[in-house]
């Protein structure tokens, strides 16, 4: 027992020293089926940078997830973040995205399901680089992908500031692929797909102001 628990910390540990800290290009691109453009979800702008900064890290022949490790600065600068402490800031940030869910339908197994975005991030302490997991669930989203996908270079919403304008960019870079000009929700859609509670901005005008024009 003692023999397994040693072999099992020395693997991580061989793990741990041959990631190598990813320096972000801003012309990576952003590719994921057309079901995670659509899935229902809530997250904050800089939740949704952190997880499009991981994704342009995959690579069109991986066929599982590998630790993406960021310098913990670089990631702030990336994401435009203004805070003092941005180590407790992102340390916030990533724990959250281990338990904020999302929901969507697997064609493939005709299956619909829950999960969370990240199985868990490692910091190293006194190195300023933090190494990022994303929750097998998403595989069918993010790997192999052969159609029905949407790309875009990552620096096209590094730029962006209202919580839902990557989320409506990507629905227009969805439907553009498919060769529409054009497409249709319906508001109770909408509010699914961006995960409002009932009670949120049940007037047209707030609903205009706080999302659609936000």
């Amino acid at each position: 027992m003692s023999f397994f628990k040693s072999g099992t910390a020395r693997s991580e540990h061989n793990q741990l020293q041959k990631n190598v800290v990813i320096e972000v290009n801003k012309k990576s691109l952003v590719v994921q089926h057309n079901k995670l453009v659509e899935a229902k979800y809530r997250l904050s702008v800089e939740e949704q940078k952190i997880i499009k900064i991981l994704i342009s890290q995959i690579q069109r022949e991986d066929e599982d997830f590998k630790d993406y490790e960021f310098h913990v600065k670089e990631l702030a600068e990336l994401m435009g973040m203004q805070h003092k402490d941005p180590y407790g800031v992102l340390q916030s940030i990533t724990k959250k995205l281990t338990t904020k869910g999302l929901e969507f339908h697997d064609p493939a197994s005709n299956t619909l399901i829950q999960t969370a975005w990240l199985s868990g991030a490692k910091y190293k302490i006194g190195e300023g680089t933090v190494i990022l997991h994303f929750d097998p669930l998403l595989k069918p989203l993010l790997l192999q992908l052969q159609s029905y996908f949407t790309k875009y270079e990552l620096r096209h919403i590094l730029r962006f500031k209202g919580q839902y304008t990557i989320r409506f960019f990507e629905f227009r870079r969805s439907f553009l692929g498919k060769n529409r000009k054009e497409i249709t929700f319906s508001m109770k859609e909408l509010r699914g797909i961006f995960g409002l509670n009932r009670d949120e901005y049940k007037e047209f005008s707030d609903f205009k102001r706080r999302v659609l024009e936000s």
